[in-house]
């Protein structure tokens, strides 16, 4: 899993008062294996082998890619691809489009799929019980 992940994660983790120390990152990081493997998929089913390739030889850590499907702050449609623009067969707008729609069982805006319930649960996991809080 990528370090940007876990910090990812951590500071999700920190969001709801848990310590980072105490979470399961085992199912998080089978999530994010699947992930990363349905993205690359994705890539080459919307751009293809030459331009997938150039995707990820600038978002190789899927960073930029993760952000914009689940719509968390930075995306791909800010100007950081836009010099690629031109190489890839469709636009940025339509690579946005079409990886949302691919990579729905995953991760989207909603806090939905199976990479972030995978963060969801193991953060519920590790918080501490009401009546663990009340000692």
């Amino acid at each position: 899993m990528e370090d940007w992940v876990y910090e990812y994660v951590g500071f999700e983790a920190d969001d709801e008062g848990v310590d980072y120390d105490e979470l399961d990152l085992g199912p998080i990081e089978i999530a994010w294996t699947n992930f990363s493997d349905a993205a690359q998929d994705a890539l080459m089913n919307l751009l293809g082998e030459d331009g997938a390739e150039l995707y990820m030889e600038n978002d190789g850590d899927l960073y930029l890619l993760f952000m914009t499907v689940s719509e968390s702050g930075r995306s791909f449609l800010d100007g950081d691809m836009d010099h690629i623009e031109a190489d890839l067969p469709i636009s940025l707008e339509a690579l946005d489009k079409g990886l949302k729609s691919q990579l729905i069982a995953h991760v989207d805006y909603t806090g939905g799929g199976t990479l972030n319930e995978a963060i969801s649960d193991s953060i519920y996991e590790a918080a501490p019980d009401d009546d663990e809080e009340d000692e």
